[in-house]
C-alpha cells in the first residue's frame, strides 16, 4: 500500500555517500533495477525513517512497490521507498530499486534525495 510521508521531511543528502549501480533489466519481471547504497558520513546517528525519493524520473517510468508518494516537500507527488529506520555513524543501507517502464525506452533520474522524517 502506497502511503504519504506524515511530516515534512528534511533533505539531508549531504550527510550521506551514495552509490549506486547501472539500471539492469530483471528478464523474470521485465523491469529494471539499480541497487542503491547509502552510508551515513557523519559523525552522529541520523534519526529515520530515512526515505530516498526519485527525483526527475522520466515520464515513462514508475517506481514499482513505493513506499509511498511525498506530500509536503516540494515538488509534492515524488515516490519514494523507505531505506532504513536511521543509521549509525557510518552504517549504511541498501535499497533496490525496480522500476517499472513499459516502452523500455532509456531511464533517466535526477540525483536521489534522502530525508529525515521527524517524528
Amino acid at each position: 500500500m502506497v502511503g504519504t510521508v506524515p511530516n515534512c521531511a528534511s533533505n539531508v543528502t549531504g550527510q550521506f555517500h551514495i552509490a549506486s549501480t547501472a539500471f539492469l533489466l530483471d528478464s523474470v519481471s521485465t523491469r529494471f533495477v539499480q541497487k542503491i547504497t547509502i552510508t551515513n558520513a557523519t559523525t552522529a546517528a541520523v534519526r529515520g525513517p530515512i526515505i530516498l525519493v526519485l527525483d526527475n524520473l522520466s515520464a515513462n517510468v514508475s517506481l514499482f512497490n513505493a513506499s509511498g508518494v511525498t506530500s509536503c516537500a516540494m515538488p509534492s507527488g515524488r515516490s519514494y521507498v523507505t531505506v532504513a529506520s536511521g543509521l549509525e555513524p557510518g552504517s549504511s543501507s541498501t535499497a533496490f530499486l525496480p522500476l517499472s517502464n513499459p516502452s523500455l525506452a532509456p531511464i533517466s533520474s535526477g540525483s536521489p534525495v534522502l530525508a529525515d522524517v521527524i517524528n
